[in-house]
């Protein structure tokens, strides 16, 4: 397997995400401060509750983004581990920019392209009609200590919809463009009608094959070549990507890639 680190600005990202986190905490603490006047002020009622309406979602949103960026190379090296043995048809993309937007995760393979979506909700996770849920209180929300799931679906869309436009700029429209949720946290997971497949990072690797195998195999059928990447569509979609450091996947990984 091939694997591609593309270079992000995450200090600029970490900063904001950080500003963010702090904007929040300062409307919650506002708003606190407010509620111990409403008996001198009752109007202070009708200030205080718009800074906490938006102090809460800045506050998890930006904690969860700081998570993120701070946990991103751990993440990325855990998912190199998980798919070690996947052959060198497979190109393993971490952060890669397309149109603008970061992907999180992204694998190149001969019968398509699978877009990662990763999330650090502990679980245990629902989704419904892509409806994500997890369990979290309100001290959860205060404090930040549980990631929150957000909405993994929209997420994704997003960048499902860029790599397949990428596609399109390729000459390759009708190649297929899988999106796949991965949780970091290994937490237990029942999907129920939901638009894309999620699963724990360490079942990646089954689930990447069982996407590919949907998509049409490693075998280049000329019959079916439209709706396939070669082995020179490939290299030019690694290098539409822009650059990136490269590195292959470890011995034991070709050992174990021989053997399956």
């Amino acid at each position: 397997m091939n694997i591609y680190t593309h270079a992000t600005d995450d200090q600029s990202a970490l900063r904001r995400a950080k500003r963010m986190q702090l904007a929040g905490l300062a409307c919650v603490l506002i708003s606190f401060l407010g509620s111990l006047f409403f008996g001198q002020a009752p109007l202070l009622v009708y200030l205080s509750y718009p800074f906490l309406l938006a102090g809460l979602p800045l506050w998890t949103i930006g904690r969860a983004r700081v998570r993120k960026l701070q946990n991103a190379p751990q993440t990325s090296a855990i998912m190199n581990n998980e798919l070690k043995g996947l052959s060198d048809k497979y190109s393993l993309h971490h952060n890669p920019v397309v149109e603008g937007r970061k992907v999180d995760h992204m694998i190149i393979t001969p019968s398509g392209v699978i877009v990662i979506g990763a999330n650090e909700a502990l679980g245990p996770v629902t989704c419904k009609n892509d409806q994500w849920h997890t369990r979290m209180g309100m001290l959860d929300r205060l404090t930040g200590t549980r990631p929150a799931i957000g909405n993994p679906t929209a997420d994704l869309n997003a960048s499902v919809e860029a790599v397949g436009r990428l596609m399109q700029g390729i000459d390759k429209p009708e190649v297929p463009v899988q999106g796949l949720v991965v949780f970091i946290a290994n937490p237990e997971i029942e999907v129920n009608a939901c638009t894309y497949p999620a699963v724990p990072i360490n079942e990646i690797k089954d689930a990447v094959r069982d996407i590919q195998s949907f998509m049409g195999g490693e075998r280049e059928d000329t019959r079916s070549l439209p709706k396939m990447l070669t082995s020179e569509d490939r290299k030019r979609l690694n290098a539409a990507l822009g650059p990136a450091a490269a590195s292959k996947a470890p011995k034991t990984a070709k050992a174990a890639s021989a053997r399956s």
